[in-house]
């Protein structure tokens, strides 16, 4: 058909087989009235000509994406890894390779969840190798707060992180829980904060599990940058 995917861009786009094989039967054939995800397997197991539909086939481009993410977070630590390191290695810039491969799959995890194609990979991952240094610095400050506030809470968390002994995800949570509370913080508040340092960005995996990864080396690195580049008067 004219403008259609071959399938080696399906690959390209991130779909593993085995969500396309599974998006592709469904096109044309049905378990029953309520099972979308259906193992290879299952299919043989079930298929009969009763069960194949008789109307117009819809390429539903948002389902198969749904479904691929469903296909990820079937996938073992070591699989998803090995499946995203050759986007990594494609789409993040020179300098943050090679990929170290025990780091990537104690991020890996921290996405899995949300991710819908490995294309993804290389974006979503990107400031777990390489800070954000140009984020606007007024995405710091969170929704009720001013910029006092929000230096207070750098400088606060600053220390806190600096001191840690342990950075456990654990043991940050519940050391930050309490300064958050000490500067009368909300967790929305104070967390959105420390989220923007460290990642340059809004939106992000668990900020404790995250910062764990980070380890406290960058964690305190970009806390700290954040800090004088927000200090800077605009």
């Amino acid at each position: 058909r004219h403008g259609a995917t071959a399938i080696g861009e399906y690959k390209e786009d991130g779909i593993l087989p085995e969500a396309l094989l599974n998006f592709m039967v469904l096109l044309g054939w049905s378990l029953d009235d309520k099972t979308d995800v259906v193992a290879p397997q299952t299919v043989i197991d079930n298929f009969t000509l009763d069960r194949i539909t008789k109307s117009s086939a819809i390429f539903d481009q948002d389902k198969l994406q749904w479904m691929n993410g469903m296909y990820i977070r079937e996938l073992t630590t070591e699989q998803l890894a090995n499946q995203m390191m050759p986007f990594l290695q494609q789409g993040l810039p020179k300098d943050s390779l090679p990929v170290d491969e025990e780091y990537l799959r104690q991020i890996a995890p921290l996405l899995q969840q949300r991710m819908k194609n490995l294309k993804e990979s290389a974006d979503s991952t990107s400031y777990f190798f390489q800070a954000d240094e140009q984020f606007d610095t007024g995405t710091l400050v969170q929704k009720g707060m001013d910029r006092d506030s929000t230096l207070s809470a750098l400088k606060a968390a600053l220390d806190d992180l600096s001191e840690a002994d342990n950075f456990q995800h654990e043991k940050l949570e519940e050391m930050l829980t309490a300064t958050g509370e000490r500067l009368e913080l909300s967790r929305r508040q104070f967390f959105g904060v420390l989220r923007v340092a460290a990642t340059g960005r809004a939106v992000s995996p668990p900020l404790f599990e995250m910062m764990e990864v980070l380890g406290k080396d960058r964690t305190v690195s970009r806390v700290r940058n954040a800090i004088e580049r927000f200090s800077i008067p605009s």
